[in-house]
């Protein structure tokens, strides 16, 4: 059995559970907001199904990402990018990511690695595209207003994306 032969049906209760239960209806890369429709996510496989990459993880749960469907930064844009099989060997999946790893540029909304994978990761993920960086410079504006006045979790649950940038800046003022 293929992936394509899988049911849609089945795919998009895949696809709805991860995003509900374990990437807060956040794209797993880029940490977009996404919604129920179908129109504006997919399940990507972080280890490419296509081609002789990675063959036998097609169907390995752990493998799977819900992600954004935009052409220029996240999972397509990590397609194009990574080629080889032993480019993976440098690149972080979201389910090994240490915040430890990032820092954010509050001035300017840009990501920056603090190791040669969490380099490379931003770099295949094109995560400091300016759409990204603007987006993320809004939200740094909303917190200015609400990291005093809201609980972490709070906060998390009404700004809706980057969860990452927003514990990021409740912990930089918290130390």
């Amino acid at each position: 059995m293929s992936w394509d032969d899988m049911d849609g049906s089945d795919k998009e209760k895949l696809r709805r559970h991860m995003l509900e239960t374990e990437q807060n209806w956040q794209c797993a890369y880029t940490e977009l907001r996404l919604t129920e429709k179908n129109s504006d996510s997919h399940i990507d496989h972080f280890k490419r199904k296509h081609g002789a990459l990675f063959p036998k993880l097609v169907f390995e749960y752990s493998n799977l990402f819900t992600a954004s469907l935009d052409e220029d930064f996240g999972a397509k844009y990590k397609d194009k990018f990574v080629k080889a099989v032993a480019d993976y060997d440098n690149l972080l999946s979201p389910s090994e990511i240490n915040p430890a790893n990032f820092n954010y540029n509050i001035a300017t909304g840009a990501i920056e690695g603090n190791t040669i994978k969490a380099k490379y990761t931003i770099e295949a993920f094109n995560l400091n595209h300016s759409d990204l960086k603007r987006n993320r410079l809004e939200r740094i504006k909303l917190l200015e207003d609400y990291k005093d006045l809201y609980p972490l979790e709070e906060t998390i649950g009404y700004i809706g994306e980057f969860e990452s940038l927003i514990r990021y800046i409740y912990n930089v003022n918290n130390n």
